[in-house]
């Protein structure tokens, strides 16, 4: 075989020159090539992408926050939510306060709580569907509505002002948030039932005493006893033992104890077993999710069936949702719960609700 003289130039690349260029020595050269050009650039590629990693992983700033009389730093999402899991409970203290109040003050601040949430629920499903404005939104907040309790105020207000790297931190506090305000919420409800209770079992007590022989009729009951009703059905999720009947057969031996209530603005992933339904509970509004290759959520009370779509549906009394729940039903927020099935037996539930969902935790 003649000897193959190569010379390279930057357009053409390699050419061989010299008499009767053999096709298979071309080819054979050709895969030389390749070979060694292969182990040159597959290091140096290695190296590129482990410094393009190392230096991903650093640029991360970590937030620093200058709360009143301390600092604190936290590195990563996951340990900002970690610090900030012990926030999300009402402080005794001042649910010792709360008992010494009357019945009518705790139902006007549960009425104003009650707003706070639903403007915190529409700024979170509005964080949902466009991610970037969530800097604005938290922006735009009135420094009324944010609790100093545990200094919620503070963390809130100085993530506002921090730029988009820090967008993992904000959904952070603003979920952790609406948990805290449904454990404010939760704490006067208790307080309010306990109090409007307390009021009843006196009135029957002088009404039995007044005339034993006769029962006590509906007018004889005092006018708080209507007011814990409205109360129970603004919550929504169950009410009290002994409430049920309030609420028509809503909640009586269907094991409504058994439903508890989703994390608000959290992600559960829900699984059903041998393919069987799971009950719901949105507010006070029993419904059944059926799994399978198309997914079906069926009202208890009227029978009306609503066909999920593949990917996420928004379910709410909002016309625009993939999912309309009837506008009759005002405990439902306009944009309640979002459902996402991601496989034939198992669903993504996120409860953006002012009132709460409600799921059997087996499920879970």
């Amino acid at each position: 075989m003649a000897l193959l003289r190569r010379k390279f130039t930057p357009f053409t690349g390699f050419q061989v020159e010299g008499p009767a260029a053999d096709p298979l020595a071309v080819g054979s050269l050709v895969e030389r090539f390749r070979a060694d050009l292969s182990a040159f650039s597959d290091p140096v590629t290695r190296t590129a992408d482990q410094l393009r990693s190392l230096f991903g992983k650093r640029a991360r700033k970590p937030l620093v926050l200058e709360l009143p009389g301390k600092t604190l730093v936290f590195s990563t999402p996951a340990e900002f939510e970690f610090g900030l899991a012990s926030r999300i409970e009402f402080p005794v203290r001042k649910a010792a306060r709360l008992v010494e109040r009357s019945a009518d003050d705790l139902k006007a601040m549960a009425i104003k709580l009650r707003a706070v949430e639903k403007r915190f629920a529409s700024i979170f499903a509005r964080c949902l569907e466009r991610p970037h404005l969530i800097s604005e939104l938290l922006a735009d907040l009135d420094a009324g509505l944010l609790s100093r309790d545990h200094d919620w105020r503070e963390i809130i207000e100085a993530l506002s002002g921090r730029g988009p790297e820090f967008n993992d931190f904000k959904n952070i506090a603003l979920v952790k948030y609406m948990q805290y305000l449904a454990s404010r919420q939760a704490t006067l409800r208790s307080i309010y039932l306990e109090k409007v209770q307390g009021d009843l079992d006196l009135a029957a007590r002088a009404a039995e005493e007044a005339s034993p022989a006769e029962p006590m009729q509906a007018s004889m009951l005092p006018i708080s006893y209507k007011e814990t009703a409205l109360f129970e059905r603004d919550q929504g999720g169950g009410g009290a033992s002994g409430s049920g009947g309030t609420n028509g057969s809503d909640d009586e031996g269907e094991g409504t104890d058994t439903l508890k209530p989703v994390p608000r603005g959290e992600t559960i992933c829900v699984r059903f077993s041998d393919g069987r339904e799971v009950d719901l509970k949105l507010a006070r509004h029993r419904y059944k999710l059926f799994p399978g290759k198309h997914f079906c959520l069926v009202d208890d009370a009227s029978g009306v069936t609503h066909l999920l779509r593949p990917g996420r549906n928004v379910v709410g009394r909002h016309s625009g949702n993939e999912v309309v729940i009837d506008p009759a039903y005002l405990a439902i927020s306009r944009k309640h719960v979002i459902i996402e099935p991601i496989s034939d037996n198992a669903a993504l539930l996120t409860d953006i609700s002012s009132h709460g969902t409600f799921i059997t935790p087996q499920h879970v």
